[in-house]
């Protein structure tokens, strides 16, 4: 009986140190995980991922309307001009764009940028503005609701001759200078920008020289800072539409600009 009953308290014991073994291994296992998740959300708070967005559809770029403008300037807007003009210049990806004000002659587009890296002005890493933009995608509805009486009578009058819906509801139209350049979202961009007062956000100046293309891919989904390596990227030329080194021209077009200032 003593023997049986040593051996049922040494079993007891067993039993009870492969459980509290368990336990130990467990509770390493879960602060691991959340010492890992931890970390995760920590490097999540310091470089956020913002996701990309815009109202522009692919439906509505393939039915929209071309209507160009054409600008008269006062001067061109050369790199030194642009310098002049802007109180920030920083490499920029967009995060959105959100809608299009048909106000104006142009009408301006408005959206959300990251910067990536500030290159001139008080602008910081991280950081998420409001841009605006001339030009962009209208809807013909909203944008009709803006125009003269008379210009919207002889408009309804020659589309009810043609056959036409005077329905604009559905139907869209794209406007922008002659010499601008698109901007769409995912992208990463030289840019730019001058704050505006008056709206309290960001103008993207400049026209087709303002908003440069990096050659980075267009990311679908999301966008974050990422370090970049300037001498072995490119920005594109919208004239001529070929790419020129990005530190060539930073140091050419905005350092030596910096140091004789």
């Amino acid at each position: 009986m003593k023997k049986v009953f040593k051996f049922g308290i040494v079993f007891i014991l067993a039993i009870t140190i492969l459980v509290l073994i368990g336990v130990i291994v467990k509770n390493i296992e879960v602060k691991e995980n959340q010492g890992n998740m931890s970390e995760t959300a920590s490097e999540e708070k310091l470089n956020p991922q913002y996701n990309v967005s815009t109202y522009v559809t692919e439906e509505i770029k393939n039915k929209a309307e071309y209507s160009g403008g054409i600008l008269c300037l006062e001067y061109e807007y050369t790199p030194k001009k642009m310098y002049e003009l802007s109180t920030d210049i920083a490499i920029v990806k967009v995060i959105s764009l959100d809608y299009m004000d048909p106000t104006g002659f142009l009408g301006k587009t408005f959206g959300k940028i990251l910067i990536n890296s500030s290159l001139s002005g008080n602008l910081k890493q991280g950081e998420v503005i409001t841009y605006v933009e001339p030009g962009g995608y209208a809807n013909m509805e909203e944008w009709d609701k803006l125009q003269p009486e008379a210009a919207r009578e002889k408009r309804r009058y020659l589309r009810e001759q043609a056959g036409l819906s005077t329905d604009y509801s559905n139907e869209w139209m794209y406007i922008t200078a002659d010499i601008d350049v698109e901007i769409e979202a995912g992208k990463t961009y030289l840019a730019y920008l001058a704050y505006n007062e008056k709206l309290e956000c960001y103008e993207i100046i400049g026209l087709e020289n303002g908003l440069r293309e990096v050659n980075i891919p267009q990311e679908k989904e999301s966008v974050s800072v990422t370090e970049l390596n300037f001498e072995e990227l490119k920005i594109k030329n919208n004239v001529t539409e070929e790419y020129e080194n990005l530190n060539e021209y930073i140091v050419n077009n905005i350092n030596n600009l910096m140091k004789n200032n």
